[in-house]
């Protein structure tokens, strides 16, 4: 447990401080290490080894149906604070979004979800999960919609009921082809096995990435999906390099890659 928290909790200490330095504010650090605040996605960080830690307690939450079933619901169910702040106009402490920000309850349906599945070996429809999915992208654009007209940028949040139901139906979709073992759909999937080596390096430098293109003349005006596959390539680039780069160099009991969470 301890090792899986400090492949992660190593590279977020060291990940923080770039961006600390890059929003030329180092005397946030101290908070920006307490709040994951130093960059949008370094939550992630904090969530996770919350994660590792209840590990035990999932599994002995597993063994019962009913307090599984409500240990799940709590990710939907605490999507509702956002609801009531933006559509209820209810006033929420900055402390308590915060907090929010930076814990497990939104995620955990995720990791039990995944744990149940490879318990029970449980079997979906292809064809209804491929026509939920289809519901909830429409679910999302209108609920986007909504979000969008309240004032949200991006329209929203990943933390909301549309994203959850197609985030959830995603993942059952790709379970299906792993438990089937679908052979053409699984080798149409080498592409993403080398995105998923290098995953998490990709989740903490992309931002980097972004803001080094910010500077690039002309790269604001790329469309959307041209620029998210732009940013991936070169985040992946950088991470192979990377990775071939420092894995030469020794770190105490690391090497500099898993120092800088590259792979």
């Amino acid at each position: 447990m301890w090792r899986r928290i400090k492949r992660v909790l190593i590279p977020y200490i060291i990940w923080t401080s770039i961006y600390t330095l890059l929003s030329r504010k180092p005397e946030n650090i101290a908070y920006n290490l307490i709040s994951a605040s130093s960059s949008a996605q370094m939550y992630y960080c904090l969530v996770y080894i919350q994660i590792v830690l209840l590990t035990g307690v999932c599994f002995r939450t597993l063994q019962f149906k009913t307090w599984t079933i409500l240990f799940m619901l709590i990710s939907p169910i605490s999507y509702l604070i956002k609801y009531f702040q933006v559509f209820g106009n209810a006033k929420v402490l900055d402390v308590i979004n915060v907090i929010y920000g930076i814990c497990f309850i939104p995620w955990i349906w995720y990791y039990l979800m995944g744990l149940h599945l490879r318990k029970n070996n449980k079997a979906f429809s292809p064809m209804i999960l491929v026509l939920l999915l289809l519901i909830s992208v429409f679910l999302q654009i209108g609920e986007g919609w909504l979000w969008y007209q309240a004032g949200e940028a991006n329209c929203g949040t990943q933390l909301k009921i549309s994203s959850w139901f197609t985030t959830t139906i995603t993942c059952l979709i790709c379970y299906e082809v792993v438990r089937l073992k679908k052979r053409n759909l699984l080798k149409l999937g080498k592409p993403l096995v080398l995105i998923g080596d290098y995953s998490f390096g990709i989740y903490l430098c992309h931002i980097a990435v972004m803001i080094v293109l910010n500077h690039v003349p002309g790269y604001r005006r790329i469309p959307y999906v041209a620029n998210s596959v732009i940013v991936l390539t070169i985040s992946l680039f950088c991470c192979v390099i990377g990775d071939k780069i420092c894995r030469k160099i020794k770190a105490g009991s690391m090497n500099l890659s898993q120092v800088m969470g590259l792979k």
